[in-house]
Formats: C-alpha cells, structure tokens, sequence
C-alpha cells in the first residue's frame, strides 16, 4: 500500500479503492490490459500473494528446535554454575585475605582471648560460638533439604 498519503484521508480512500478494484479484477480473471499502472501493480501483488509458499519446513523441524533450545539451556547452565563457583571461590578468596589482615593487625593480642576460651566450660557459655554453630546448623539444613528437593523434582521430570 502507497503510505505516502496517509496525512490526506481522501488521497487513502482512493488508494484503497484502487487496491479493493485490483482484488476484484484479479479474482474476476479479467483483462489487465484495461488497467492502470497502479492497478497493474496492485494486481500483481494479489496474485503473488494468493501463490503457495515455495519453501516448506523440513519433516523434524520441531525436534531440531527442540534440541537447540535445550543445547542453550544446557550451556545456559553451565555458564551460571561456571559463574557462582567462582563467585564463591572469590568470596573464600576475599575472606581469607580479611583473616589474614586481622592476624597482621592485631598480631599475638588476639591469641589471649581466643585461648581462655578454649576451655569446655568457656566454649559452652560463649553467646557467639553458640550462635555461629546454630548459624551453621541451619545452613547446613537447608542446603540438605534443598538437594532433596531438586532429587524429588528430576525424579517427577
């Protein structure tokens, strides 16, 4: 269709005239010899149109597309499990050297307290040993529980 004229709602009508003849002269089979040049075109583009598609999808198309997309997905979560291992080997990284900062800055000072409470009776009445083991205890479960989960569902997949 001919967008040059959109602004001017009469110049659209005629166009579309002339589209709605060309539709009609080329179902009819009539004589193209009496149209115009827009018509002509326009009768072209119908007939063009109305013709099959020359090129037809291949028999296992479906299972071709069903396979690169599960290729994707696959390396999609290689590159995320790639990702969060060396997230957490940075992490590990990062923690190690704050320990080792912390050794250097406080040098020997901070072995004083760390071996009075290394007696039973001290470790148990400590609120923060006690803390960071229940902080694990929870960890610990769900991550047991989570691998539960992901077992249950490929086992239903």
């Amino acid at each position: 269709m001919n967008t040059s004229h959109e602004s001017d709602p009469a110049a659209f009508e005629r166009e579309w005239q002339l589209q709605e003849r060309a539709l009609q002269h080329e179902r009819a089979r009539l004589d193209a010899s009496a149209d115009d040049a827009r018509v002509s075109r326009y009768r072209l583009l119908a007939r063009s149109l109305r013709q099959p598609l020359q090129e037809t999808l291949p028999t296992d198309f479906a299972y071709r597309i069903a396979a690169m997309a599960s290729a994707r997905e696959v390396l999609a979560d290689d590159a995320e499990q790639r990702f969060d291992r060396r997230l957490l080997q940075a992490a590990i990284g990062v923690f190690g050297l704050v320990i080792v900062g912390v050794i250097v800055w406080y040098g020997g000072d901070w072995l004083v307290p760390t071996s009075a409470t290394a007696r039973v009776g001290a470790l148990l009445g400590n609120r923060w040993l006690l803390m960071l083991t229940a902080c694990l205890a929870v960890s610990v479960m769900t991550q047991r529980v989570a691998r539960g989960l992901d077992r249950d569902a490929t086992s239903r997949g």
